[in-house]
């Protein structure tokens, strides 16, 4: 599933990730990360049908080569497309939480807490009910 190009930029961002001062680990790290990304699109990516093949490439494209902003906006269209979610199926405000859960998640990730600051709250107004305490 993951084009050949998305495969050599993921490598190389791993890649750069990780550094060793030996060199022969440097070759085997390599090869580790050529393996975890065949592992990768063979056991995960292949379980997404191939309808969605080009929308799954053009988010993992946009992760690598743009901002997070664009990418989150875009797997959130995707999520909110593939996934059915109760209550807000179909509505701009599933868009929205799936945006938010992403943002939060690469913020946490990342350690970025200016990426939390960009999460507008969302207002869900539910019906009161009065309760009344019981006494112990």
């Amino acid at each position: 599933m993951l084009t050949d190009l998305n495969k050599k930029r993921l490598k190389a961002l791993i890649s750069d990730l990780i550094k060793f001062n030996n060199p022969l680990l440097n070759v085997l790290k390599g090869l580790v990360i050529n393996i975890v990304l065949g592992l990768l699109d063979k056991y995960v990516l292949e379980k997404i049908p191939d309808q969605y093949e080009g929308e799954v490439n053009e988010v993992i494209d946009l992760y690598l080569t743009s901002s997070f902003d664009k990418a989150n906006a875009k797997a959130a269209e995707v999520l909110a497309e593939v996934i059915p979610t109760p209550l807000v199926d179909g509505t701009e405000l599933e868009k929205q939480v799936y945006k938010g859960v992403l943002t939060a998640l690469f913020a946490w990730i990342t350690k970025d807490k200016n990426s939390l600051k960009q999460l507008k709250p969302v207002k869900i107004t539910t019906s009161k009910r009065k309760t009344k305490a019981k006494k112990a």
